[in-house]
Parts: structure tokens; sequence; C-alpha cells
């Protein structure tokens, strides 16, 4: 069976009360509950202002007289705590803000780092590779040697190539200019088509009235023939 919790009464606090007294013990809220052996300090504190209302030659205890002390003191260290703990939740929302951006920085950290090692990776396959192509330091340098030869000869005859590109650079460049003097003979000659076929309409005319006074002079010519052999006839 569970044991069933005593209660603090009012008759238990002066029963302990009157104990303590016959005891030559201090009598306070703090030794009530020490002689009853169970209930609260806030409890037996109200029991006991009642009984000592009942009694006034009952003494304050210690405990009473310390009570505003308490109190105030309690009051003080509630309101550090608050203090404190407002403090400690914006020192834990400044952790909590680095914590964040430490934690993005180990991402990008992570990130590089895989890159890192990709590339490492990589740098370790293209030196197996060389190791692979190069057996040997000598038929390195046999290599660097023909790649030189190489090298020179391709100079050469770029060198030779740049002699031929700035030859043919001149000749167009002649060739450019004859270029540019035929356009504008051209243009000239154009010009004078453009003269000549402005003037053509009256060259025309002008014909046609040659051939006009050509035939009637012909007609009087005929006329005048004919007059005289009729005359001689």
């Amino acid at each position: 069976m569970t044991e069933k919790k005593q209660t603090v009464t009012i008759e238990s606090v002066r029963t302990a009360i009157e104990s303590l007294k016959a005891e030559s013990r201090t009598v306070s809220v703090r030794t009530i509950q020490d002689k009853l052996g169970y209930g609260s300090i806030s409890t037996i504190h109200g029991y006991y202002k009642r009984v000592r209302a009942e009694t006034p030659e009952i003494p304050l205890g210690a405990d009473e007289k310390m009570l505003p002390l308490l109190s105030t003191g309690l009051e003080i260290v509630k309101n550090a705590t608050e203090e404190a703990t407002s403090a400690f939740k914006s020192e834990i929302a400044v952790m909590n803000k680095d914590m964040g951006e430490l934690a993005q920085a180990l991402a990008l950290a992570e990130d590089e780092k895989e890159g890192l090692q990709t590339k490492l990776a990589e740098n370790e396959l293209a030196l197996a590779v060389l190791q692979a192509e190069t057996h040997s330091k000598d038929e390195l340098i046999e290599r660097l040697k023909d790649e030189l030869k190489t090298t020179s000869a391709d100079l050469n005859r770029r060198t030779i190539r740049e002699e031929d590109y700035r030859e043919a650079k001149a000749e167009l460049n002649a060739a450019h200019n004859e270029v540019a003097i035929a356009k504008a003979s051209v243009a000239r000659l154009e010009g004078r088509i453009g003269e000549m076929e402005k003037m053509m309409p009256y060259v025309v005319n002008n014909l046609n009235n040659d051939e006009q006074k050509g035939s009637m002079t012909q007609k009087d010519d005929s006329t005048r023939i004919k007059a005289a052999a009729g005359k001689k006839a």
C-alpha cells in the first residue's frame, strides 16, 4: 500500500511549538519543520503566524527576523539571475550565429577540400602518365633536344613566311593602288559617258535636221534639172 502523505495543520504546528519550548529550543519555521519532519516552509510559516498571534509570548524566530532580508536578497538574486539569463541568451544567440557562420565556412572548406583532393588525384594521374612516358632522364633530355631543333626549324620557316608575307603585302598594296587608279579612270569615263548620254538627244536632233535639209536640197536640184531639160527640148 502507498503510505499516506502527512499534512501540516495548525494543531501539528502548535504541538511542535510546545515541544520546542519544552526542550528550550529556539522556535522558528525551520525548527518547526525539523520537528515535524514534513511540510513546506510556506505552509508552516502561515500556521506559525496564526499560533503566534494567539500566543504573543512566543518570540520571533531567527527565520522570521531574516525574512525581509531574505526577501530583499531573493529579489536581488532574481534580478541578477534575469540579467544574467538575458545576457546568456544574447551570448547564446551570438554563439548560434557564429556557429552558423562556422558551419557555412566548414561546408565551404569541405567543398574546397573535395576540389583539392580531386585536383590532387588528377595531378597524381598526370604524374603517373608522365612517369610512364618518360622512362629515363636521358630520354627526356633527348626529346627536349629534338623539340628544340624542331622549334628552331619552325622559327626559321616562320621567319621566311613572314618575309614572304611582307612581300605579298607590298604587292597587294601596289595592286590596291592600281585598282584605285583604275577606279578613278573608270569614274572619269563614266562621267564622260554620262555627259555624252546627255548630249545624245541634241546630236540626234541635229542629225535629223541635217537629213531634212539634205532631202529638201535634193528635191530642189531635181526640180532645177527637170526645168533645164525642158528648156533644151
